[in-house]
């Protein structure tokens, strides 16, 4: 689907939140990626960023975008259950930076393509950890929103969230 036409329903979910006074004390980002310069920060300025995304390449953006608000940065991968395993970089098509990532329990060479038809470009041991176990020791409200963008892992990731699920007030599956 091109991301693009997601984007109408969500400005209006945004807008319906605005609208009705619904803030948000923090926001989980799972798959944070590319960030939108007018994103959340635009509809909930004051919330606190945890911003989830295995890819450093995005740690500078994350900083210049997010630099005004409260944030962390977390380069950790989300699952299901807690894990030490490898984080493949794909890419698929022509282009020539990662499209998306996969966990991997072993490491695989670099150049094997099987996996939406897609070539391994990187390999490096990742932390894996379940949003309970990554959360334990921090106190939220009961009023997260929590957007998870985990290219078909988001069941997985729910299964390892059951008391984080019960302070959220929204959750947003892409």
């Amino acid at each position: 689907m091109n991301p693009n036409m997601r984007l109408p329903a969500w400005k209006d979910c945004m807008e319906f939140f605005t609208r009705e006074n619904i803030a948000f004390s923090d926001i989980i980002d799972i798959g944070a990626g590319i960030p939108s310069r007018e994103g959340f920060i635009k509809y909930f300025p004051n919330a606190v960023f945890h911003l989830i995304e295995p890819r450093v390449i995005y740690n500078q953006q994350f900083k210049e975008i997010y630099g005004q608000t409260r944030f962390q940065v977390y380069n950790v991968m989300i699952d299901g259950q807690s894990y030490a395993a490898h984080l493949l970089d794909l890419k698929r098509y022509e282009s020539e930076t990662p499209t998306h990532t996969l966990i991997s329990k072993t490491a695989l060479p670099l150049g094997w393509s099987d996996y939406l038809s897609a070539d391994i470009i990187s390999c490096r041991p990742i932390d894996v950890y379940t949003l309970d176990d990554l959360f334990k020791d921090t106190q939220f409200g009961n009023d997260l929103f929590l957007k998870i963008d985990v290219d078909g892992q988001d069941l997985s990731v729910l299964q390892g969230s059951h008391r984080l699920l019960e302070k959220t007030l929204c959750v947003q599956v892409e």
